[in-house]
């Protein structure tokens, strides 16, 4: 295998207190050629933040959207894998951070040799103080019943078998994003990120596992590190409680979840197997009828609400057409 060469990047927006951090966990690392900041509308003083580690690393670039607009992390992300020069690339949240060892396992798997499109690993939770622990804690075990602190798939598993196991369609659990590294080729094949404020990530893995052969590398210790704090999207402590629907999709709602899973078949009706449309058909069914098991914990309306969504949302996708 030739030299590895990696763009790294880094979607920011009201990241000014972390994305120091970010950038300066990846550019020492020899394997990355070069760090793209999409900088996203953000409020703060994130831009200039910016503008700073351009002028103080030669490998940081920084982009924008038209306008400075705002766009969304998904967006963001398309707009760095356009601009990026290398044949890898790896992606990290502006308020996460890699560790030292971060690509050694896939280097060492991608000099073995072999068609190898991609290598997912494990990623650790960081805590910036006690408050944003126990509140994660709380949310984490309501959820799944366990305060894992570990983002990973759980066990070995095939390529060939990926897309059956993890999350959405499997129990194997999952990778994020700060454990990927992938051909720059196979995103632009897939599509990139969909157009989605939530789940963006899920879609664009998803199709990845469905259509190209990704390796574990280390899936028991973390190479990155996802920061808790309070201004976290999904678990942001000032709005999480005023969520509907809180106790069994907590902070999202019913209706991201179902743009997840109508995005991921809009692309798979034309590109999963017969056996890959068979299997998303099955969970997905499943995913409906969780309102219709959680009467006593969310209220008679739930359902209702619920089975109103679904009812417009499959009408939309056109689900039962090949």
């Amino acid at each position: 295998m030739k030299e590895l060469n990696i763009s790294v990047i880094i979607p920011v927006f009201n990241a000014e207190k972390f994305v120091i951090e970010a950038v300066e966990s990846a550019v020492s690392l020899s394997e990355v050629t070069e760090i793209l900041l999409i900088e996203d509308g953000s409020p703060d003083k994130a831009l200039d933040v910016c503008l700073d580690l351009t002028e103080k690393y030669n490998k940081v670039k920084l982009f924008q959207h038209p306008n400075g607009e705002n766009r969304g992390a998904g967006i963001s992300r398309n707009l760095g894998i356009e601009k990026a020069k290398c044949d890898w690339v790896a992606f990290l949240d502006a308020d996460d951070f890699y560790l030292p060892d971060r690509f050694i396992h896939a280097k060492n798997i991608l000099r073995r040799g072999g068609d190898v499109d991609g290598v997912y690993e494990a990623a650790g939770t960081s805590f910036v103080n006690e408050e944003a622990r126990n509140h994660w804690e709380s949310i984490k075990f309501k959820v799944s019943g366990n305060l894992n602190t570990l983002t990973t798939v759980t066990e070995l598993v095939s390529p060939n078998d990926l897309f059956y196991k993890i999350m959405p369609f499997g129990s194997a659990g999952y990778f994020s994003l700060n454990g990927l590294l992938i051909k720059k080729s196979a995103l632009l094949s897939v599509g990139c990120f969909p157009n989605l404020r939530m789940f963006q990530d899920t879609v664009l893995i998803s199709k990845l596992v469905a259509k190209y052969k990704l390796l574990p590398g280390s899936i028991e210790k973390p190479i990155a590190m996802r920061r808790v704090h309070s201004d976290n999207r999904i678990n942001s402590f000032k709005n999480v409680e005023k969520k509907p629907f809180f106790n069994s999709y907590p902070s999202i709602g019913f209706k991201n979840r179902m743009l997840m899973w109508l995005e991921i078949w809009k692309w798979g009706k034309k590109n999963f197997s017969k056996s890959q449309r068979k299997h998303f058909k099955g969970r997905f069914i499943k995913f409906l009828l969780i309102p219709f098991t959680n009467r006593k914990r969310e209220g008679f309306f739930y359902p209702i609400e619920s089975l109103t969504q679904v009812i417009w949302y499959i009408w939309y996708a056109n689900l039962g057409k090949k």
